[in-house]
């Protein structure tokens, strides 16, 4: 999970938590004996026959658990350190994926969520482009969409 605090369009503090969905992944492929591919679609809500709704909300709950302490201990210091609140979070990536995440951060944190998506912006011919697919992705690449849209003046 990589975390970025922006205060009036600076960066403010950037922290590197060592857990998110791929701890989520490595969780369910132990606790639940599926292969890595199986988790990305139980994490999305598609669950096979043989495994119940409730075994994965409490593998996914545990695992956020995690992620969330370290999410307080960042803001906590940058709250320390500048006198300042967290006053929104905006998510990407495929943990913003998961069905129902945005409310789990929202009720953490007491501050709006806004899953991040920059295709939203980008027109693109239904007939040859599925919706949904362009939509999850868009979250997914975030990064790369931000690099390429760069400017860079040089003289």
């Amino acid at each position: 999970t990589h975390l970025n605090i922006v205060t009036n369009g600076v960066t403010s503090l950037v922290r590197d938590i060592p857990m998110g969905g791929g701890y989520c992944s490595h969780r369910m492929m132990s606790k639940l004996e599926v292969p890595f591919k199986q988790t990305v679609k139980m994490k999305r809500g598609e669950l096979p026959n043989n495994i119940k709704k409730e075994s994965v909300l409490e593998i996914l709950t545990f695992s956020f658990e995690k992620v969330l302490e370290e999410m307080d201990k960042s803001f906590e210091f940058f709250s320390t350190s500048t006198n300042e609140q967290v006053k929104r979070i905006f998510i990407c990536g495929g943990g913003a994926l998961i069905p129902g995440v945005d409310n789990l951060l929202a009720d953490h944190f007491r501050v709006p969520i806004k899953i991040v998506n920059p295709l939203k912006s980008v027109k693109a011919n239904p007939k040859k482009f599925d919706q949904e697919t362009l939509n999850n992705l868009g979250t997914l690449a975030t990064v790369a969409i931000g690099l390429a849209t760069r400017r860079f003046d040089y003289k």
